[in-house]
């Protein structure tokens, strides 16, 4: 394949370690203001959580550029679209039957029919007051999803490092636009805010592509490790603005890149990687067990004389349940999911390619379409 340097159809660790961390900095963050509690002094990086969420945006997209070859040099883009849906819908609906039976539970009415119409359709990022979705934090998945809409012809758009920067820009000046058309309410959720750090994530994924080779990549990726916590360092905090947050933004890009050329341990390791291919779920479903604990969390709290030590007492608990609760979704919904997208697609481009190319005596070993398996 002439498309990346990057060798298409590997798993990449550091991608999944990325995604790992930036579900449990997410989490982390959560637990902070749902509570309320405070971290140790040493780890306020924690209260800065929310950048979790772009750094997921980020990853999401150099995955997509690292798989989208598969599909895009066999022209199947409707297998691209089927294994975002098999990956992402069986356990988002199951997540808004859960929150629907805990509104319930609590004595509150089941959401209006337009609002469930909304959220199962991913349609809720492009409706102003529903941008939060019916399940918590749900708010980033209808900006992935309007993402992954316009990937593909994104992807071919951006072919090359220069075409990718000049799509950054063109997503920054859209961005900049739109914050100033809409209102502050609908803009701080609103694709368009966050099209820029999708953009970053392709970008990153081009350049990658082009420095494989390098030498010195160890030095070189600790040097841009150094100077993107400088970067994040000055630009990060809770109410920053969109300038901020874009170039707080690129420091997460060159972390990225940095990881890429060196992927120290610390950061990219068995539990990492392993938390990242649960990410999803941990994602989803940390909100609701953190406030569903609320109780514990008291009690701890009060047991406890210090915010720091209770509050890392509290984060070891919710990490151990949410991982073990994350573990079980995944094997129940999440992997079946794609197991059942994995088997249409491959039947949907099978008998394609069947009536394409009839065979008298078809060898199903060698009709198997390769690049179509839907790993998470």
């Amino acid at each position: 394949m002439t498309v990346s340097s990057i060798e298409v159809a590997k798993r990449l660790p550091f991608i999944d370690a990325l995604r790992g961390l930036a579900a449990l900095w997410v989490a982390l963050f959560h637990l902070i203001y749902i509570v309320p509690m405070s971290p140790p002094e040493w780890a306020g990086v924690l209260r800065l959580g929310g950048f979790g969420v772009p750094l997921f945006f980020i990853v999401s997209a150099f995955s997509l550029c690292h798989t989208m070859p598969l599909h895009h040099e066999s022209n199947r883009t409707a297998a691209f679209y089927l294994r975002r849906i098999f990956r992402i819908a069986p356990l988002f609906y199951f997540m808004i039957a859960l929150h629907t039976a805990y509104a319930i539970y609590r004595g509150g009415p089941p959401f209006p029919l337009k609002v469930y119409f909304a959220n199962a359709s991913f349609l809720f990022n492009l409706i102003p007051g529903q941008q939060e979705g019916i399940v918590w934090a749900s708010w980033a998945v209808g900006v992935e999803m309007l993402f992954y809409v316009a990937f593909p012809l994104i992807y071919r758009m951006t072919s090359s490092i220069r075409a990718a920067a000049a799509f950054f820009v063109i997503t920054i000046i859209l961005s900049a636009a739109a914050n100033y058309l809409v209102p502050k309410s609908v803009f701080q959720y609103l694709f368009l805010k966050h099209l820029p750090v999708f953009a970053l994530g392709i970008l990153a994924f081009r350049l990658c592509g082009q420095i494989k080779t390098l030498r010195y990549k160890k030095l070189i990726g600790l040097s841009l490790m150094a100077a993107a916590v400088a970067v994040m360092a000055a630009t990060m905090r809770i109410n920053a603005t969109l300038v901020e947050y874009h170039i707080a933004c690129a420091g997460l890009f060159f972390f990225i890149v940095a990881l890429y050329l060196c992927p120290i341990s610390l950061l990219v390791n068995r539990v990492t990687t392993n938390l990242g291919r649960v990410s999803f779920s941990f994602y989803l479903l940390h909100p609701i067990i953190i406030y569903a604990m609320t109780p514990t969390w008291k009690n701890i709290h009060t047991a406890i004389h210090g915010d720091g030590v209770a509050y890392l007492v509290c984060a070891a608990i919710m990490i151990a349940v949410v991982t073990v609760c994350s573990e079980i979704l995944y094997r129940a919904i999440e992997r079946p999911g794609i197991v059942v997208g994995n088997k249409i697609i491959s039947k949907l481009f099978m008998e394609k390619a069947t009536a394409q190319n009839p065979r008298k005596d078809p060898e199903p070993e060698k009709n198997a379409l390769p690049g179509l398996s839907l790993t998470p």
